[in-house]
C-alpha cells in the first residue's frame, strides 16, 4: 500500500498556505491540494498534522475565537483524503488495473472540491443525451452513482460494466458521425434502433455486440427518463429489442487440462517460442489453472493470497467472498492446485486479464489444443458457419466453464456445485455446462436405468 505524506506549499511566517499530499505511485508522484490552508506556526512536520500544543495555539485565538475547530477540520480532511487514496489505489489493484492518476484526482475532485458556478452561464441549459451519457460514465467511475441488487443491496459498478458503458459511447459517437447526425433523446425511435442495427451489422458486428449496444442504450434511455429529462418511451415498445443468439463456448477436457498442467514450454523448439517468454508463459498457464480448480471468476482466482487457504481435518480449501456476488465460497483443493500455489507462497502475482487472454490461446496453440469447433454466426442478416481452432476460443473465463463442466461429468451434484461456483441460481450454473453428446450419452450409460435387466432364457 502507497504511504500518503502531507506538506505545507509554503512556508512564509503568519500567512495561511495550502496543505498538498503527496503519494507515490508506480514510479509517478501523486500530488492533491486538500482544500485546507494552516499557519505554518500551528504545523507539525514530524506528525504531518496540526499542533495540539495549547500554548502555541493560544496566539492565534485572537484573530480566530473558532481556530480550534478549524484545526479539528484540518485534522479530519488530512484523514479522510488519506483513506480515500488508500481506498482508490486498493480498488485498482483489486481490478488488476493500472492505476489511472487523472481518474484518482477526478474521484478526490468529487469529495473535496466546491463546484464554482459560472457568473454568466446561461440559465436553465438542457442536458443532452451525448451530455448524459457522459455523466453517468463519469458518475459509475467515480462510485457517485450506484446500482442495487435483488437483495437491496447498494453496490458500486464493476469494472467490466464501466468499460461496457464506455465502448458503447465510442461506438454511439462513431454512428452519429458517420450519420452527421447528434442525436438526442427525443431522436432515439424504432426507426433510428432499425438504423443502427444495420449500420452495426454492415459494419459485420455480430448480433450479440449489437444487441449489447441496444441493451445499453435502453437502459441510458430508462435512467434518463426516471430523472426526468424527457418524455420519450419509444425505447420500452416490445420492437426495440435486444437481440441475442446463442455463441459457442468451449470448456478443456480432462485431457487438455492435463496436458496444460505437464506442458514443458523449455522442449518447445526455439522457432517456435522465444525463451524470454517462458516466465510469462509458465505463470499465465498456472493462473488459468488456478481458475479451473477453483471453478472462479478472473477476478476472484487471479488474486489468491495466504489468508485465502484454509485447512480442517487434514484438507486444504480455497475460501473467498466472491466479488460479483458477495458470495462466500469453499472449495476442496486439489494436489495440482496445491503445488502451483506453494510455487508463487500461495500469493498469486498481479496479472492482466487482456494479457492473460492473448497468452493463453497462444499456450494452447503450442500444446496442440487444436480441435476444429463448428462456430455459427449471424453476419450483415445471414448465418454463417465456420471452423474455427479450439485454441482461438480459449480465455480466462474458459476456465471456470472447464471446471464446472468437468465437475458436472464427475457427477458431481448441481446443487454442489453451485455451492462452489457461488452461481446465485441453478438456471445460471447449467449455462456454464458446455458438454458434447457423446460425453453426456457416455455418462448416461453407466447409469442402472440403461444397463436394464437381463433378459430370461424362453
Amino acid at each position: 500500500m502507497s504511504h500518503v505524506n502531507f506538506y505545507l506549499k509554503r512556508n512564509t511566517p503568519l500567512k495561511k498556505t495550502a496543505i498538498v499530499s503527496r503519494t507515490h505511485i508506480n514510479k509517478s508522484v501523486f500530488k492533491y491540494g486538500i482544500g485546507k490552508s494552516i499557519y505554518p506556526e500551528l504545523w507539525d512536520e514530524l506528525s504531518q498534522r496540526p499542533i495540539k500544543t495549547k500554548s502555541k495555539i493560544k496566539p492565534f485565538r485572537k484573530k480566530n475565537p473558532h481556530i480550534d475547530t478549524d484545526l479539528e477540520n484540518i485534522e479530519t480532511r488530512l484523514q479522510n483524503v488519506e483513506r480515500d487514496i488508500k481506498k482508490e489505489i486498493e480498488s485498482f489493484e483489486k481490478n488488476n488495473d493500472v492505476i489511472n492518476l487523472d481518474q484518482l484526482r477526478e474521484y478526490l475532485d468529487a469529495k473535496y472540491k466546491e463546484v464554482k458556478k459560472k457568473v454568466n452561464a446561461e440559465p436553465n441549459v438542457k442536458e443532452t443525451l451525448n451530455d448524459y451519457i457522459q455523466r453517468y460514465i463519469n458518475e459509475i467511475e467515480k462510485g457517485t452513482r450506484t446500482y442495487t441488487t435483488s437483495k437491496g443491496e447498494m453496490r458500486k459498478y464493476t469494472h467490466g460494466t464501466i468499460k461496457t458503458y464506455k465502448g458503447f459511447q465510442v461506438q454511439f459517437n462513431d454512428f452519429q458521425k458517420k450519420k452527421k447526425r447528434v442525436l438526442d433523446f427525443d431522436d432515439i425511435t424504432l426507426d433510428l434502433y432499425d438504423l443502427m442495427v444495420r449500420y452495426f451489422s454492415n459494419k459485420g458486428y455480430s448480433t450479440n455486440s449489437i444487441g449489447k449496444l441496444a441493451k445499453t442504450l435502453k437502459t441510458i434511455m430508462r435512467a434518463s427518463h426516471e430523472e426526468k429529462l424527457h418524455n420519450n418511451t419509444e425505447y420500452q415498445r416490445k420492437k426495440f429489442k435486444t437481440l441475442k443468439v446463442d455463441v459457442t463456448d468451449v470448456y478443456l477436457t480432462q485431457k487438455e487440462v492435463d496436458t496444460l498442467y505437464k506442458f514443458n514450454f523449455h522442449k518447445v523448439p526455439k522457432d517456435e517460442l522465444d525463451r524470454k517468454l517462458i516466465p510469462e508463459y509458465e505463470l499465465t498457464r498456472d493462473v488459468f489453472l488456478c481458475g479451473v480448480w477453483t471453478a472462479q471468476r478472473y477476478s476472484d482466482y487471479s488474486r489468491i493470497k495466504p489468508e485465502h487457504i484454509k485447512e480442517r481435518d487434514g484438507q486444504m480449501y480455497f475460501e473467498m467472498i466472491t466479488r460479483k456476488t458477495s458470495q462466500k465460497v469453499s472449495v476442496p483443493m486439489r494436489p495440482e492446485l496445491i503445488k502451483i500455489l506453494k510455487k508463487y507462497s500461495y500469493e498469486l502475482p498481479r496479472t492482466y486479464e487482456q494479457k492473460i487472454n492473448a497468452n493463453i490461446k497462444e499456450i494452447c496453440r503450442l500444446a496442440k489444443i487444436n480441435e476444429m469447433i463448428e462456430v455459427e454466426e449471424i453476419r450483415k442478416g445471414l448465418k454463417v458457419v465456420k471452423m474455427i481452432p479450439k485454441y482461438k476460443m480459449v480465455k480466462t473465463h474458459t476456465a471456470r466453464r472447464t471446471a464446472i463442466s468437468l465437475m458436472y461429468l464427475a457427477n458431481i451434484p448441481t446443487i454442489d456445485i453451485q455451492k462452489i461456483s457461488g452461481h446465485r441460481t441453478e438456471k445460471n450454473l447449467l449455462k456454464y455446462i458446455k458438454v458434447t453428446n457423446e460425453e453426456t450419452s457416455k455418462r448416461l450409460s453407466l447409469n442402472p436405468y440403461f444397463k436394464g435387466k437381463s433378459l430370461s432364457k424362453v
